[in-house]
């Protein structure tokens, strides 16, 4: 029976829209290369079935003989350790290598700071729906595994920037947004980045007894953490447009957080999209973490826009 294999840009795709991983994991080890050869009406199937797939699609083959001339498939030659993994059934037919092995072959020929940016989105917390609007989701992803996938396929061309990438990757972002604004703190100078230790993201904060009847909970969730120093980062997306009942909560949050010891910053929206006002943000952060602010890289500025258009904030 003819299947379909995903490959790399479209299994990425279709993993960012994926509020959890597929039950079944298929192995395909037993498949040969007419099983996996795209046939007509292969395209139409694809944007009848997913339409927020872009194309053309990419999709899996064994040789090079196998590729088609279709004007909406792109086929990529699989090395012999894709078809060793087992694949996911994402729907009748269709079948996608794990987000990990995904996010090796959709790497090669990127720059380091676009797989930086493109492991820590598929590591995030969030998915789109087919408008893209944000839902929230259970990891799919992880560092470890991402670790993990770069052992097991090495013979896979992308393999070897994620390697490079993957002490910068950070988990558990709750919007793209909220990555971008971890990503450009905390990634190198020559990656765009201001060199600032890693926070943690979406960390819940448990409550002392003595705040969680002001806090009528028992934890809260920052976007942005550094425990050790006692930084807590809010990204407001809406400063200029709070309800009062979301300045309410807000200052509850900072009152008791702030009785417990933590530094509560909020970066807005129109700073994030501003380079020079992130400049001014990151010299306030810094002292907090124990670190001066230097900006030690000559073509500074043309590496952070670099790292902003990958991060989309641009």
């Amino acid at each position: 029976m003819s299947k379909i294999v995903l490959w790399g840009d479209t299994a990425i795709e279709w993993y960012e829209h994926a509020v959890a991983l597929p039950a079944k994991a298929v192995d395909v080890a037993g498949l040969r290369a007419s099983d996996v050869r795209p046939v007509t009406g292969v395209a139409n199937y694809l944007a009848q079935h997913f339409p927020f797939l872009p194309s053309p699609y990419c999709v899996s083959v064994f040789r090079k003989e196998d590729r088609c001339n279709m004007r909406d498939m792109r086929c990529h030659i699989a090395p012999d350790s894709v078809w060793e993994a087992p694949h996911y059934r994402v729907d009748s037919g269709i079948l996608a290598p794990s987000p990990e092995l995904a996010l090796l072959q959709q790497s090669r020929g990127r720059s380091l700071t676009e797989v930086v940016v493109a492991a820590t989105t598929l590591c995030s917390a969030y998915a789109l729906d087919a408008n893209g609007d944000l839902r929230q989701r259970a990891l799919i992803a992880s560092p470890e595994r991402i670790a993990l996938a770069c052992r097991r396929h090495s013979d896979v061309f992308g393999c070897g920037v994620v390697q490079k990438a993957q002490r910068w990757v950070m988990p558990n972002a709750a919007s793209p947004r909220e990555a971008a604004l971890a990503l450009v703190l905390s990634l190198p100078c020559r990656l765009g980045g201001y060199g600032l230790p890693k926070p943690m993201l979406n960390a819940p904060l448990c409550l002392h007894e003595r705040v969680r009847g002001a806090a009528a909970s028992s934890y809260y969730v920052a976007d942005l953490c550094w425990p050790d120093a006692r930084l807590v980062i809010e990204y407001d997306s809406d400063a200029f447009h709070l309800t009062s009942d979301q300045q309410y909560r807000d200052a509850v949050k900072r009152m008791v957080l702030g009785e417990m010891g933590y530094r509560v910053l909020t970066v807005t929206r129109q700073q994030l999209n501003d380079p020079w006002e992130m400049d001014k943000v990151a010299r306030i952060i810094a002292p907090i973490l124990g670190r001066q602010f230097r900006i030690r890289c000559k073509d500074f500025r043309a590496k952070q826009l670099a790292l902003w258009r990958a991060a989309g904030l641009r």
